[in-house]
C-alpha cells in the first residue's frame, strides 16, 4: 500500500488502484492491496476490512481520525459498535462504487445515521430519497418518524410526518408518545394553524388530558397553553359549561379572566378586533356575493346559497360606482371605489361595515391579495397637476395600524402602468402579475394591450413575460391549477369577449382555452374556491332585459366550463375562507335571491355556532 501511496499523483495508477479496490472490498483483502483498517460495528461482533486511504478520501470524520494521533490512528481498528452490519457494508459499497443498493427502510434511515455521522452528504441524500418513498405513517409511528426526521435533516420526510400528524391531529393527541411529549412540544402544536379538530373545543380537551396525565409536574404549564385556546370560536355553552367551571381554568392566574371576557364579546357580538383567526380547518372556502340587501355565501361542492349578512353599506356605493372592487383579506372582506376614493371593510363574523381612513393625497387604483393573507395596492401619485408618467408605487396594508406603507417603486419597463387603466392584477406566490389594459394619454384612450408584467416582491424586480393571445381592457383574473387564467375584457373596437385563455409559467406560454357561455355582453368574473375555477356574472356593458346568467365551473381535463346554479346578473363578489360556526345562522338554499330572509340576528340561539356545511 506504501508504494500505492508514493505514486497517487500518476493518474492512470490512480484508476487501477479504485479499481482494485471495488475487487479488494468483495474479496476483503488482497496480497497485492492488503487493508489497513477494521472497522468493528454490531455491538462489537463483526468487522469489515477496508482501506485507510479510500476511507480518508470518501469521508472527512475517517480522515480527521486516522491522519491523527489517536489510538484508532495507531492501531487501524474504528469502533462504530452503534451501527448494523447492513448499513456499513451498504457504506463501504457506497465508498468503492458510488452505488448503495438500499433494500429496505430499515437500512435507509441507519444509512441516514450513519451518513451524518461520517459526513458522507451524498450518501445520505441517497437515503432520504428512498426512506420518503418507503416510508408509510400510521398513528403509531409519525411523532418517532418527525422527531427523527428533524434530528437528521431530512426536509421532505419531515414534512411528510408533520402534514400527517397535522391532518389526524385528535386522535394522534391521544397516542403515549404525544402524551410524554415536553410542555414545549406540546406549545408547539397546539398554536399551529393547520392542527385538523372537529371543533376549537378539541384544543381543550387534549390540553386537560395532557395535564391530567401528571397533574402535580404539569398543572404549572395550564395557563400558558390554556392562551393558545382561540376562545372566540368555542361555542358561549361550552364556555359555560366545560371551561369557565373547570378547576384548572379557576385556579390559573388570568385564565379565568380570558373566558369572562370572551363571553362578553359574543354577547355584544363584538368580533371586530379578534387577534387569531381560526384554524384552517374551522375555516371552509366559499365565493362571497353582494347581491342587493343581502351578502351570501355560495358553496360550489354543495352548490347552495347561504345569506351571511347584510349589504346596506356598499350596496348604495358599488351601484353608483362600478369600478368599485371586493378583496377578501385576513377574514374580512375590503371594498373600494377609486373615483370616490372610499375604503370599506366588512366583517362577516360580526356582521359590520366600517368606513377606513383613505391614503391622504394618492389613488388606490386597484387592491388585491395574496393567499388571503395580505393585501396590496396598485398606488399612484397621479392628479390633473400631475404628468402621467410618473411610476406608480405597490402598497402594503397593515391592519394592525390601518395605514397603506409603500414598499416597491414599479421602474423600468413598467413606468408605463401610470397611463394604462383597466388592468388584470393578481398575486401568486411571491409575484405580482399586471395583465393587459388600456393606454390613456390626456385623457384620451388609446391602445388596448396584450402585454403582461410580473414583479417579484423579493427580488424587487419586474420583468415581461409573453403576450396573451388576445389584448384585453378590465378583463378578470385568478390563480388555480397552479396557471393564471384570465377571461372577458373589451378589445380595441370596444367590442366584448367571453374568451378565456390561461398562463403557463414552465413554457412562458399563453394558450386559448374554452369559451364561457354567458352572453358576450356580460362582465365576467373568475374565481378561485379550493384551486377550482368559477365564472360568475358581475353585470353587463350594456342595458339588458335578460334575468339572469348562471356560475359555470371549468373542467381543465376536459376543457370546458360546466354551467351550475342560476344567479342574478349583477353581482360583486370574491373568493373567500370564512368561519364554518357562521353557518349555524344561516338558511340554505339551493338559488341567490332576495327571499333568502333567515337573518343572523332573528336566530334563536345566535350565541351557539354550529356547522351545517361540513
Amino acid at each position: 500500500m506504501a508504494g500505492l501511496l508514493k505514486n497517487r499523483d500518476n493518474c492512470e495508477h490512480d484508476a487501477q488502484l479504485r479499481e482494485s479496490s471495488k475487487q479488494v472490498f468483495r474479496s476483503r483483502e488482497t496480497p497485492q492491496h492488503p487493508c489497513d483498517v477494521t472497522l468493528v460495528v454490531n455491538g462489537g461482533k463483526v468487522e469489515f476490512k477496508a482501506h485507510r486511504q479510500i476511507l480518508s478520501e470518501a469521508s472527512p470524520f475517517f480522515q480527521k481520525l486516522l491522519d491523527s494521533d489517536m489510538k484508532e490512528a495507531k492501531d487501524g481498528v474504528v469502533r462504530l459498535e452503534m451501527f448494523s452490519e447492513a448499513a456499513m457494508a451498504t457504506t463501504l459499497d457506497f465508498i468503492y462504487t458510488g452505488n448503495a443498493p438500499i433494500a429496505t427502510l430499515e437500512i435507509a434511515e441507519d444509512l441516514i445515521v450513519m451518513a451524518d455521522y461520517l459526513f458522507l452528504p451524498k450518501l445520505k441524500t441517497l437515503a432520504k430519497g428512498v426512506a420518503v418513498n418507503l416510508k408509510t405513517f400510521n398513528v403509531s409511528n409519525c411523532i418517532s418518524s418527525y422527531h427523527f426526521a428533524e434530528m437528521y435533516q431530512c426536509e421532505e420526510l419531515l414534512d411528510n410526518a408533520r402534514q400527517f400528524i397535522l391532518s389526524n391531529f385528535t386522535t394522534v393527541a391521544k397516542t403515549e408518545e404525544f402524551m410524554n411529549m415536553s410542555s414545549k412540544q406540546i406549545e408547539m402544536w397546539i398554536s399551529s394553524d393547520e392542527i385538523d379538530v372537529s371543533a376549537e373545543e378539541d384544543v381543550f380537551k387534549i390540553i386537560l388530558r395532557w395535564i391530567y396525565r401528571d397533574k402535580s409536574e404539569r398543572k404549572k404549564h395550564f395557563a400558558k397553553l390554556f392562551r393558545h385556546i382561540r376562545l372566540a370560536y368555542v361555542t358561549r355553552d361550552y364556555l359555560r359549561r366545560n371551561v369557565v367551571t373547570n378547576e384548572l381554568v379557576r385556579d390559573s392566574a388570568g385564565c379565568l379572566d380570558l373566558v369572562k371576557d370572551t363571553l362578553k364579546l359574543i354577547d355584544c357580538k363584538s368580533y371586530h378586533n379578534l387577534s387569531a383567526r381560526p384554524r384552517k380547518c374551522l375555516e371552509t372556502a366559499v365565493i362571497v356575493c353582494c347581491l342587493e340587501e343581502h351578502i351570501l355565501g355560495f358553496f360550489p361542492r354543495e352548490n347552495k346559497f347561504c345569506r351571511i349578512g347584510e349589504n346596506s353599506f356598499s350596496r348604495r356605493f358599488s351601484r353608483c360606482h362600478p369600478l368599485s372592487q371586493l378583496v377578501p383579506c385576513q377574514g374580512k372582506l375590503y371594498c373600494i371605489c377609486p373615483p370616490l376614493q372610499r375604503l370599506i371593510c366588512y366583517d362577516p363574523f360580526s356582521n359590520i361595515w366600517t368606513s377606513l381612513p383613505y391614503p391622504h393625497g394618492r389613488t388606490l387604483r386597484q387592491m388585491f391579495a395574496r393567499n388571503e393573507d395580505e393585501m396590496f395596492a396598485l398606488v399612484s401619485k397621479f392628479t390633473e397637476n400631475h404628468p402621467n408618467d410618473v411610476p406608480p408605487y405597490i402598497s402594503k396594508y397593515r391592519p394592525e395600524s390601518n395605514t397603506w406603507e409603500d414598499i416597491s417603486s414599479l421602474k423600468f419597463a413598467m413606468v408605463s402602468l401610470s397611463s394604462q387603466e383597466g388592468m388584470c392584477i393578481l398575486a401568486k406566490d411571491s409575484f405580482i402579475y399586471f395583465i393587459g389594459g388600456r393606454r390613456i394619454r390626456n385623457h384620451r384612450r388609446r391602445t388596448v394591450l396584450k402585454n403582461v408584467y410580473r414583479y417579484n416582491l423579493v427580488t424587487k424586480q419586474g420583468d415581461q413575460l409573453a403576450n396573451m393571445r388576445l389584448e384585453r381592457a378590465f378583463a378578470c383574473g385568478a390563480s388555480a391549477h397552479g396557471k393564471i387564467f384570465v377571461a372577458g375584457g373589451i378589445n380595441r373596437c370596444q367590442l366584448i369577449s367571453n374568451t378565456c385563455e390561461v398562463y403557463d409559467e414552465t413554457t412562458n406560454e399563453w394558450q386559448l382555452i374554452a369559451s364561457l357561455y354567458m352572453p358576450t355582453d356580460a362582465v365576467p368574473q373568475i374565481l378561485s374556491v379550493d384551486d377550482a375555477l368559477y365564472a360568475l356574472p358581475r353585470g353587463r356593458f350594456h342595458d339588458s332585459d335578460s334575468l339572469g346568467t348562471k356560475i359555470e365551473c371549468y373542467d381543465p381535463d376536459k376543457d370546458e366550463w360546466n354551467e351550475t346554479t342560476e344567479i342574478p346578473e349583477r353581482v360583486d363578489a370574491c373568493s373567500m375562507r370564512i368561519f364554518k360556526g357562521l353557518l349555524s345562522d344561516c338558511k340554505v338554499q339551493k338559488k341567490a335571491s332576495a327571499s333568502i330572509v333567515s337573518r343572523r340576528d332573528q336566530v334563536e340561539t345566535p350565541s351557539v355556532r354550529r356547522c351545517l356545511i361540513m
